[in-house]
């Protein structure tokens, strides 16, 4: 601290020390204790957290505030999404979202990916409510329901892809300098004879889970498990090959608003049909008034109560 002010001294620059702010990163349950900091006759003030160009650093290196940062900015623009769930279109909700909300879920997601299982399902519990509101789906239809509806991918797996793509920037020097440095040295050469491991990425020992999941060591491992052909290709067609969604078909997106979200609960077997609801358990039984299985086919197709209306079509 005495060299940072003999240097601003010099070139005449000024620090404000009243703002500047220490934190020691720990992960023991009884940190070592530290002298405080004095930097031009002021004490620095110890933190437990510090924000940096947006991201949450906490003195024990979880990353509890900055998921819970981004949960409270998400959900309130969520809630705005959710104010036109019967008014905006379907694509213009997902337009909206992609937008505004996703990322805020995904920024600098490759550094906080080895977060808690438990701050991953509350992620995901945004993504699983944001496809709701585009859909119209109900609270019942599952999540994987909804990801085929949707052709959306879960944020775990977008996260993998962002770490695999960033990785193989890297790899082919197509990154700052100071990231390319950190693939290891003897990339591609451990296993010179021809191996089925040639051109892997020597695994990265970790004594710790925390260190084991964190971004270099668990994205070599994803790395090593694409074929060698697709990790030497473009970055085009790495990305191609890490997408792995499905089209959405266009009708998804056309009629009236009530008409998408309608057509959405039949398709996610969440309609008011009584069969849909004999399921997750809401009604005794599931036959129509006519005494069959009230089905999607039977409602759209067999049902004689209908059968006027679908001549009249």
């Amino acid at each position: 601290m005495h060299r940072i002010q003999k240097w601003a001294d010099k070139w005449l620059v000024k620090f404000n020390p009243k703002k500047t702010e220490s934190m020691i990163i720990s992960r023991k349950k009884d940190p070592d204790h530290h002298p405080s900091l004095i930097f031009d006759s002021n004490v620095i003030k110890t933190v437990e957290s510090h924000k940096h160009l947006g991201l949450h650093f906490s003195s024990d290196g979880s990353w509890n505030i900055q998921i819970d940062g981004i949960i409270a900015k998400a959900s309130v623009r969520l809630n705005m999404l959710r104010r036109l769930k019967f008014k905006a279109e379907r694509k213009t909700l997902e337009v909206m979202y992609f937008s505004y909300v996703l990322p805020i879920l995904e920024y600098a997601d490759v550094i906080w990916d080895n977060c808690s299982e438990y701050l991953k399902d509350r992620l995901e519990q945004i993504n699983y409510e944001a496809a709701r509101i585009v859909t119209g789906a109900t609270k019942l239809t599952s999540l994987q329901i909804l990801l085929k509806e949707t052709g959306w991918e879960t944020l775990r797996e977008r996260r993998k892809n962002h770490k695999l793509i960033l990785f193989h920037q890297m790899a082919n020097n197509n990154s700052p300098a100071y990231l390319s440095n950190l693939v290891p040295t003897n990339f591609g050469q451990s296993h010179p004879y021809g191996t089925r491991n040639a051109g892997n990425v020597p695994h990265m020992p970790a004594r710790t889970n925390y260190y084991h999941n964190s971004f270099l060591p668990s994205t070599v491992r994803l790395w090593n498990e694409i074929p060698i052909n697709i990790r030497n290709s473009s970055l085009y067609i790495f990305k191609k090959y890490l997408k792995k969604t499905w089209v959405v078909p266009k009708y998804f997106y056309s009629g009236s608003r009530l008409g998408q979200i309608l057509h959405t609960r039949i398709r996610t077997e969440s309609s008011g049909l009584n069969e849909h609801l004999y399921r997750k358990k809401l009604v005794t039984d599931p036959f129509c008034e006519c005494r069959q299985i009230e089905t999607s086919e039977h409602f759209l197709l067999r049902c004689p109560q209908y059968q006027l209306l679908r001549e009249f079509m």
